[in-house]
């Protein structure tokens, strides 16, 4: 609508309007009201707009609904910043009006249809840029720096259009993500504090997030599971039960397992060798010794 009222505030030779096209040919400007956000009607759209991709000014005659009668519609293709997509800026003239002027004049005309396109062209930018395209670099320089761990942008929601709905879907997304990394953290916190029961929320998050909390937790109580039992067989090592092994554990953590069953066979050596040289004695030869060789340190 804004884009109307700014096309509509120039005049055109002959009582013409202007009209605004995207690269898809869909009308975003128009006296017509009816075709604003409608792909331009007629059978030689597609034709007319891969001429204008090219970046050929076209110029066509037209039923027109506005006059209702012919017109001459001259297009003038134009691109917004550095994007590859072509807009088209269209003047409309009825055909009456050209068809009584001389040829000399319909010259003088399409120059100040091309004067006047381009001015129209300049001003759809200005104004494209200050709508669109600036706070679109603002979104893309908040997604970045979430992209790159920094979780504390600040998101200024002040908009209610579509750049709006996208800046606060952003902002929640910010924001979840932080209250993840910090429920992370203060796990973190706890457990070097000793709180090793301790475990992250899983029901304070949706989704994909809730499922990182349920392995992130799952992760945390196999290694704390490993290490009680660890300590478990220790214990009984400690006060002579040598009954049973720990367990094999997968890949890196099978060092565990080992040195463990290292630590018994060095218990059971001691205690073998303990109850032989007691059999000894026991039998009254005191020159028994123990075999330092079978032993470390």
């Amino acid at each position: 609508e804004r884009m109307r009222e700014i096309l509509a505030g120039f005049a055109v030779i002959g009582g013409g309007h202007t009209r605004l096209l995207s690269p898809a040919g869909m009308v975003l400007g128009d006296a017509d009201a009816s075709l604003l956000g409608q792909r331009m009607p007629g059978d030689e759209v597609d034709a007319l707009l891969q001429r204008l991709a090219l970046g050929q000014t076209v110029t066509r005659r037209a039923h027109s609904t506005v006059f209702g009668a012919a017109a001459l519609e001259t297009y003038v293709p134009f691109s917004i910043g550095k994007s590859t997509e072509t807009f088209a800026l269209a003047v409309v003239v009825p055909e009456a009006h050209v068809l009584a002027s001389a040829r000399r004049m319909l010259l003088v005309i399409a120059a100040l249809g091309v004067i006047g396109a381009g001015l129209l062209c300049a001003t759809a930018f200005i104004v494209l840029r200050r709508l669109v395209l600036a706070p679109l670099a603002g979104v893309v320089s908040v997604s970045n720096a979430i992209a790159g761990g920094q979780l504390d942008n600040r998101i200024t929601l002040d908009r209610e259009d579509e750049l709006g709905t996208l800046l606060g879907a952003m902002s929640r997304m910010q924001g979840r993500i932080k209250d993840f990394v910090s429920a992370q953290l203060d796990m973190a916190r706890r457990h070097e504090a000793g709180e090793t029961g301790h475990r992250i929320d899983e029901t304070a998050f949706p989704g994909g997030y809730a499922e990182l909390a349920r392995a992130t937790n799952a992760l945390v109580a196999d290694q704390i599971a490993v290490t009680d039992e660890a300590i478990g067989l220790l214990a009984e090592y400690a006060v002579g039960d040598l009954r049973r092994d720990m367990r094999e554990l997968p890949g890196d953590k099978a060092a565990i397992t080992e040195a463990l069953r290292t630590a018994k066979r060095n218990l059971t050596a001691i205690n073998d060798e303990i109850l032989r040289l007691s059999a000894a004695a026991g039998h009254g030869d005191f020159t028994a010794r123990g075999d330092e060789r079978r032993f470390q340190h």
